[in-house]
């Protein structure tokens, strides 16, 4: 299953390189968070959430289902 993160930033069609800018840090992290095998900071979430323009609640739909 795609992370939610994932989804939502490929549908707004921002790089993966400019999301771990904002985030402050190195694409491998962004790569691994992306895919599963580390989880995002509380904080990393929020400043996405802002970022994207989306509640961060959304972060976590994917996972209920």
């Amino acid at each position: 299953m795609e992370h939610p993160v994932k989804k939502i930033i490929r549908e707004k069609g921002i790089s993966n390189v400019r999301i771990a800018r904002l985030l402050g840090i190195c694409d491998e992290t962004l790569y691994s968070r992306l895919n599963g095998k580390t989880d995002f900071r509380q904080r990393e979430l929020v400043k996405l959430a802002e970022f994207l323009n989306v509640p961060v609640e959304i972060f976590f739909e994917e996972e209920k289902r």
